[in-house]
């Protein structure tokens, strides 16, 4: 790794580490995975929710019983306050991931393909 990019990295995973974001999804993730119920489910979505973006990465489409059944784990979880709660913060943490990679592709010139669909 260029010598120049170590320590500011360093610095922006010192400080994603410690920000309210990550903090709150930290502690909202605990409360989540406590149930167990919660927890299979969750891990379930997850695998799933990961599923989905390689499809979405090779152009693939998820078989349509997939889709399905991620639309009623993700109803499920929405139920409860707890995974809910987790869930929307993640989102919140994804979108800053996002935006912080969205910066450094920015910083390096790099064209980005558009995965959200948009023109």
């Amino acid at each position: 790794m260029d010598a120049n990019i170590e320590s500011p990295l360093a610095a922006l995973a010192g400080a994603l580490k410690s920000s309210d974001t990550v903090r709150n999804t930290r502690r909202l993730k605990e409360a989540a995975f406590d149930d167990p119920t919660n927890a299979a489910l969750l891990s379930e979505y997850q695998k799933m929710q990961s599923m989905f973006q390689r499809n979405l990465a090779t152009g693939s489409a998820p078989p349509d019983e997939d889709v399905k059944r991620f639309q009623q784990i993700a109803s499920l979880l929405m139920v409860n306050p707890d995974a809910q709660s987790y869930m929307l913060s993640q989102m919140k943490l994804q979108q800053m991931i996002g935006e912080i990679f969205q910066t450094i592709a920015n910083a390096a010139e790099l064209q980005l393909p558009d995965l959200g669909g948009a023109s």
